[in-house]
């Protein structure tokens, strides 16, 4: 057969030797991040009992961020909102039920949630009234690490 002159002949590259892709992907990482701190609003009338709350939650490697009162603990709250507010249910009955109602009127105007969670020591039923109105959890003293 007589080969046409208007064909058109391309190269084989069965010649070729194969070459590689030089591509570069970056290397996986798989470093992992350091994960967030849990912050920890701790609230406690007694200096003695927030510094010991404190001391045990260091210990534990979380963020407290301590307050001496319902009142500041809000103040708290408006500038940054903690992922815990652990509080220390001492005096008397009424006031204990206004701060604990003071958190929970503050979780509705802020339509979220703050887990609540009360220390309590072992004499004493006033947390029994303040867990009807949105207490989370109760922690009795003395507390003992794991």
């Amino acid at each position: 057969m007589n080969a046409s002159p208007n064909l058109i002949s391309y190269a084989s590259r069965k010649a070729e030797r194969f070459k590689p892709l030089a591509v570069r992907e970056p290397p996986a990482s798989y470093h992992v991040r350091p994960q967030a701190s849990v912050r920890i609003l701790v609230v406690a009338n007694d200096s003695e009992t927030r510094s010991v709350l404190i001391r045990e939650l260091k210990a534990l490697r979380l963020d407290p961020l301590p307050v001496p009162d319902s009142l500041a603990a809000l103040n708290a709250i408006a500038l940054q909102v903690p992922d815990v507010i652990l509080m220390a249910l001492e005096g008397p009955d009424e006031a204990v039920y206004q701060a604990v109602l003071r958190f929970a009127v503050a979780n509705l105007a802020r339509r979220t949630h703050i887990p609540l969670v009360a220390v309590v020591g072992q004499s004493g039923e006033h947390w029994r009234r303040a867990l009807d109105n949105r207490l989370d959890s109760v922690l009795h003293t003395p507390l003992r690490p794991a």
